[in-house]
């Protein structure tokens, strides 16, 4: 019986599996130490395709290599917690000059946008004009007909 060849590691669904095994920490013990890499090695039986000694140096490149992008995922939301605190997004926005000017909630979340999609999904656009669809609801009275 002939023997089927052994991908290489770099594109095997073996590496894919094992970097997902430690990014959700399944190549942990219950009190949180790393297991050894021959439990590792015995979680699955397609790792038992490649040779012991190179899984342990596969298997500690994967560890080294989710530890790194983990540390630049908390860099990275640590980044965008600063961006968030120094510029907030404002509450609410100021359109037209002098005595034209109006104040409006910010439209990005509020309830209005929400009750606007639903009555577009239940096709009240198609039976209203803009205007009459406008007054239907005293919130979407809170904003200007164009935001």
């Amino acid at each position: 019986m002939p023997q089927t060849k052994v991908p290489s590691w770099a594109k095997s669904k073996a590496k894919k599996l094992l970097e997902y095994d430690i990014r959700n920490r399944k190549d942990l013990k219950r009190d949180g130490s790393p297991m050894g890499p021959k439990l590792v090695y015995k979680m699955h039986r397609i790792y038992e395709q490649y040779k012991y000694e190179n899984f342990v140096t596969n298997l500690r490149s994967a560890r080294k290599r989710v530890a790194l992008k983990r540390a630049s995922a908390v860099e990275d939301d640590a980044a965008v917690d600063r961006q968030i605190k120094a510029f907030p997004e404002k509450q609410f926005h100021t359109k037209g000059v002098g005595d034209e000017r109006v104040t409006y909630p910010r439209w990005g979340g509020h309830a209005a946008q929400y009750l606007l999609r639903y009555d577009i999904f239940m096709g009240l656009h198609k039976t209203k004009t803009p205007k009459k669809l406008q007054k239907s609801r005293p919130l979407y009275h809170l904003f200007p007909p164009r935001v």
